[in-house]
């Protein structure tokens, strides 16, 4: 299985919880252990930074514009399938479309009438399909096991002494402390890989987690993914299997296209376009792509931006259009 650790987890809570008897209230990972192991994934993202990656930048603007473009046009399209099809109400159709922000989307839907417990579900479908589909689609692109299916690592990196591990914890406790303190969106990763690759860059420190920090960073991120069955109900579950099945599908076709479109004009490895614009969770896609050694900082610059399109920008089409009618 690819990726067995994130996605071993996740379906084995997944599988947990559904079979519980009665109707559970929603089970969560405590957020505090869940963002000390998120810390963990950015500090090993900020630790790949390096002053060759940052002389990269100015050719990423291809990928990113066509980013930009494709998270309106996979919300439009991901509208339309919800409206139509699911019968769904403008506001839930709306929020529940949207290939990012599964947190802030729900707020934003809570705010405009949506139905809260589709909108859920829906999003939270959206990247547990992704992040099952993408390995296994590696699997397949490839013919062979990727990333830890196939014994690889990451993390580690050489042994280091106490005080480089001192200072990444601390880094990336700083991190952690300062990007839930700002409330921004995926802080508690986007303050560690800061953190991290401030230190790194600067020459203080050289090595990364040891791996065995990633393989449990895996189990809590997936664990914490199949936990949020609970209480889920088979008639919710179903009605929205179906719908989100058709969404995703046409959000990763999408990305397909785009990738393979950005890959004519800049010839960068077409799979990593489609990593960068698959429509999951920042943490979950950062995740992935350190597991398979997919330029991390690249997929996860990605991400963060798609992030802050659809939380930010994608919503003015909502609350322009929509709202009123």
């Amino acid at each position: 299985m690819p990726l067995p650790w994130l996605l071993g987890a996740t379906i084995a809570n997944a599988v947990w919880v559904l079979s519980l008897p009665g109707k559970l209230n929603p089970v969560w990972a405590p957020p505090l252990f869940r963002n000390v192991f998120v810390a963990v994934i950015g500090v090993m993202i900020g630790g790949l930074f390096t002053v060759d990656l940052i002389a990269t930048l100015p050719g990423w603007w291809p990928g990113i514009i066509a980013l930009i473009i494709y998270c309106f046009v996979a919300q439009i399209g991901g509208y339309l399938i919800y409206r139509r099809i699911g019968g769904l109400d403008r506001a839930t159709a709306f929020f529940s479309a949207s290939p990012g922000g599964f947190v802030e989307n729900i707020m934003l839907g809570e705010r405009a009438g949506a139905d809260v417990p589709i909108l859920s579900m829906l999003q939270f479908l959206r990247i547990v399909l992704v992040v099952s589909i993408i390995p296994f689609g590696f699997l397949l692109w490839t013919g062979h096991a990727v990333g830890s299916a196939a014994g690889a690592d990451f993390g580690g990196g050489g042994a280091g002494t106490a005080v480089d591990y001192l200072i990444l914890a601390v880094a990336g406790a700083f991190g952690l402390a300062l990007g839930l303190s700002l409330k921004i969106p995926a802080g508690q990763v986007i303050g560690p890989i800061t953190a991290s690759a401030i230190v790194h860059l600067t020459g203080l420190v050289e090595i990364q987690p040891p791996a065995v920090a990633g393989i449990v960073a895996q189990i809590v991120v997936g664990s914490s993914l199949g936990a949020r069955f609970a209480g889920a109900s088979p008639k919710l579950l179903l009605r929205t299997s179906r719908l989100a099945i058709l969404g995703v599908a046409w959000m990763l076709a999408l990305a397909i296209i785009f990738a393979a479109v950005v890959h004519m004009i800049t010839d960068r490895d077409p799979t990593l376009y489609v990593m960068s614009f698959a429509p999951a969770g920042v943490i979950e896609m950062s995740l992935i792509a350190l597991t398979l050694g997919a330029n991390p900082v690249f997929v996860t610059a990605h991400h963060i931006i798609r992030l802050f399109v659809t939380v930010v920008v994608t919503p003015m089409l909502y609350w322009r259009w929509l709202a009123k009618k």
